[in-house]
Parts: C-alpha cells; sequence; structure tokens
C-alpha cells in the first residue's frame, strides 16, 4: 500500500533521519510474479494484502491491467478497449489506472472493485476526451490526471467527497498543467504542476495545511522537482534537481525543508513511494552507471540487488511500491527477461537454550527448539552445529551438524543432540549450538546453550 503512511512526527528537527527511524537491514525473498501470457510485465504497487497491479502483455501482445495475489495474476480487463493499465491498490482491493476505450484512440481512468467490473471515471471534458487515474485511498478518494474544457492537462480528484464528481484542482499558474500522483488518508493531495515561470514542480493541496490551495514545495536548488508518494502524516518523496542539474531522489515534511536522499553512487535518483515506517523505495543509478531499485534506511539508500539471496538471475531496476509490512514491488531482469517481481521480508530464525539431566550411563535428547518470527508461504532452511563448552565431545556428548527446514506456513522446528551420562561427580557442563548457513531466512539469536545437568 505505497500511499498510505501513519505515525511520523511532523516537525523536522535533525533533517530526514529524525523524520524516519532506519528499519534493520533485511534479506528479501524474491518473487518473479510472472505474465499474462506475453514476454514482459511491470508491477506499480502493493496492498497490505500483498495483493500486487500493474500491466503486462498477454498472450496476444495487448498490454493488461493485472492484479496477482503472489500465486495467481489476474487479466482485470478494459473498459471496452484493447490495453489497459493498473496504477494503485487500497486495502479494500480497488484498482485503479488508465484503460482505451472502444474505438482503441481514447485513455480513461478506471476504477475497478474487487468483484469487478472496471468501472469508466469520465473526463474533466476535454477535446481529447482522455483521463488517467494514479491513486486511491482507503475511502475511495481517486487523484490523477484529465485535460479539461480548455484542454489543459489537470490534476482530477473524484470520489466521496466530490459526490463521485470528477472535479478539477486546477494549477500552480492560470493556463499552466497539473496533475496528481497521490492521496493519503487525509485526503491531502500530491502532484506536480507548472507554476508561472514554466516550471515543473512538486505540489501539496491539503483541506488542513494548505488550506486547500494548491502550494509548490520547492526543489532542491535547481528549477524543478516531482512528487511521487505521500504519507498519512505528512511525508512526501519524489525527485528534484539540484543545482548543479543532478535529478535526485527527495523527501520533505509538511512544513520543513525539502532533503535530499542522495544516490547508489551515480548522478540520478527518484524515489517512487514510502511506507508506514518510513521506508523509501525507488531506483537510482550506480557508479556504473546502470539503474538500480533502492531502499532508503534512514539516513543512507541501499542498492536492493545487495539484500536478495546471490545466484538468482536478477537484477533490479526499479523499485516503485512498497507496504506496511515491508513487501516491496517493482520491475526488473530475470535471467534477461523484464519481469515484475515481489520481495518480501524473510523470515528470522532463531533457536533457544536446551537443558538435559545427564543420568548415570546411556544416553539422553537434549531438544532444541529453532523459530521463525514468521511464516512464510515458501519451504526455507538453516544450518546447524555443535561447538564443546565446558562439556566436550566425544566425552560428554555427541558432536553433530546438520540442516533444519521448515515446510511452508511452519514456524517452529527442533534438533536434538545426544547426551551421554556418567557417574563422575562434576559441575553441570554446557555446549553450543550454532545456527548457520541460512537459505530463504535471516538468523537473528543464533547461538543456543546446552545445559548438562549433573545428577551424581
Amino acid at each position: 500500500m505505497r500511499k498510505l503512511v501513519l505515525g511520523f512526527i511532523l516537525t523536522l528537527v535533525a533533517g530526514l533521519a529524525t523524520a524516519c527511524q532506519p528499519p534493520p537491514t533485511a534479506r528479501y525473498a524474491i518473487q518473479d510474479l510472472g505474465t499474462l501470457g506475453g514476454v514482459s510485465a511491470s508491477a506499480d504497487d502493493v496492498n497490505n494484502a500483498g495483493h500486487v497491479v500493474g500491466w503486462s502483455m498477454d498472450s496476444s501482445s495487448r498490454q493488461r491491467a493485472f492484479r496477482s495475489d503472489g500465486v495467481t495474476m489476474t487479466d482485470l480487463g478494459t473498459i471496452g478497449g484493447r490495453e489497459s493499465s493498473a496504477t494503485a491498490i487500497n486495502d479494500a482491493g480497488e484498482v485503479v489506472g488508465g484503460s482505451l476505450v472502444t474505438d482503441n484512440t481514447r485513455n480513461h481512468a478506471f476504477l475497478r472493485p474487487p468483484p469487478g467490473p472496471m468501472g469508466d471515471l469520465g473526463t474533466l471534458g476535454g477535446t481529447n476526451d482522455t483521463s488517467y487515474a494514479r491513486d486511491v485511498n482507503a475511502s475511495g478518494e481517486v487523484v490523477g490526471g484529465s485535460y479539461n474544457t480548455d484542454d489543459l492537462l489537470h490534476a482530477f480528484q473524484r470520489g466521496p467527497s466530490t459526490n463521485n464528481v470528477m472535479t478539477d484542482l486546477g494549477s500552480l499558474s492560470q493556463g499552466g498543467y497539473s496533475t496528481a500522483t497521490a492521496v493519503n488518508n487525509n485526503g491531502d493531495i500530491v502532484g506536480n504542476s507548472e507554476n508561472s515561470a514554466g516550471q515543473t514542480r512538486a505540489f501539496l493541496r491539503s483541506g488542513l495545511y494548505t488550506g486547500g490551495r494548491m502550494v509548490d514545495l520547492g526543489t532542491l536548488g535547481g528549477s524543478t522537482s516531482l512528487a511521487a508518494d505521500v504519507s498519512t502524516s505528512g511525508f512526501v518523496v519524489g525527485s528534484a534537481f539540484t543545482a548543479s542539474g543532478q535529478r535526485h531522489a527527495m523527501g520533505i515534511v509538511y512544513g520543513g525543508a525539502m532533503v535530499d536522499l542522495g544516490t547508489l553512487g551515480g548522478p540520478d535518483s527518484d524515489a517512487r513511494a514510502v511506507n508506514e515506517a518510513g521506508h523509501v523505495v525507488g531506483r537510482s543509478t550506480t557508479s556504473s552507471g546502470d539503474g538500480h531499485a533502492f531502499l532508503h534506511e534512514g539516513s543512507s539508500m541501499v542498492d536492493l540487488n545487495s539484500l536478495i539471496p546471490a545466484g538468482t538471475g536478477w537484477v533490479l531496476h526499479e523499485a516503485t511500491g512498497i507496504n506496511d509490512h515491508g513487501q516491496i514491488v517493482g520491475s526488473g531482469t530475470h535471467n534477461g527477461v523484464y519481469r515484475p517481481f515481489l520481495l518480501s521480508p524473510a523470515p528470522e530464525a532463531s533457536i533457544g537454550d536446551a537443558s538435559v539431566t545427564e543420568g548415570d550411563s546411556g544416553t539422553r535428547l537434549a531438544t532444541f527448539t529453532v523459530s521463525l518470527d514468521h511464516t512464510t508461504s515458501r519451504s526455507v532452511s538453516v544450518g546447524w552445529a555443535t561447538s564443546n563448552g565446558s562439556a566436550s565431545a566425544p566425552g560428554d556428548y555427541t558432536a553433530a551438524s546438520g540442516t533444519v527446514t521448515f515446510a511452508p506456513f511452519q514456524r517452529t522446528r527442533t534438533l536434538s543432540v545426544t547426551v551421554k551420562g556418567d557417574l563422575a561427580v562434576e559441575a553441570n557442563e554446557r555446549f553450543t549450538v550454532t545456527l548457520s548457513a541460512p537459505n530463504g531466512v535471516t538468523v537473528g539469536d543464533g547461538v543456543a546453550q546446552g545445559s548438562i545437568v549433573n545428577d551424581d
């Protein structure tokens, strides 16, 4: 759910680092969402249920809006024409985007409820009869752009607050263009508009903070800025040009100064979305000039390619959406083919301590529980091995190693180490079991103590 963010403090105390706290660095499981039968597809947004929307080529080489639950990709149809594309989905499952109408020459904004079908939202009355929806909030407020009766491209809003009539939001200047890109749960809208100097600027339109007026959010020293997303508590992300002419990802809290989010070492970057925790995703060039997807973690930008397992065949080029569970969608090349991806935070594996009474003879088992902090729909595993402490193998216990495998949606597993009994009077002893070689998981508390309790 890339547009809905809660809980920010609306004061900029020490730059962006105080506006969004960094999450722990995590590895992600990556999933190729596939296509509708064509060669390529692209993901644009993900809601808190993990449902993804975007576009895909189908087997007839048509571009079609899709929704994916991570297992099945569904063609959302059109409003009469050949092609369509989805741009956003809210937690109710309502999808918005654009579709060609019956003559296949005009594009109209659409709203599709979960059962369907796709509904035509109309236009602002321009002669070219064109509109496109960019976002929908929890209340069903839709924003985007359409040509009005003066044949100017203007931002629009349509929903309960406008009696479901498409309403022209105006622009920053008389005769200037505008388009809305995001709306939060408070009804605050951001987008881009031409100012009186003919420059494109990010804008905010808020009933509470701007009195319902469109306000220029400024730049990073250059002449242009672009807003892509806004949180419910007032954090806007996008991009802006610097004084040296470079385009950089930016963030700005209502009433604060625009902050440069940096790059991955190259000259340009662009923020696309932000989640409830303030984690920002987008695209940036690297020092070698490649375009890579990024995750901005408070004060640092991280290449998402470094957070997925090696050897997957993926190159992640852009990240376009992030939900409140940290799932990220975007597009990249998988074994050279352009595909949409879904990144899900890998579960964290931890192991608990175990204790066993030694006994006078024979053997007993010390049983350790390995658990995941959350389940996953895929099979994952983690290796383990014993090591000596005050207890030594092979006299006190049998050295062992192995792999614990979790089936899909399984959260706990156990492993056992053989402890040997004796008649010696001695202190309690310990050995260690350490987790290693994670596959599809990260390791949290990865060291456990095995206690051998003397009973002689």
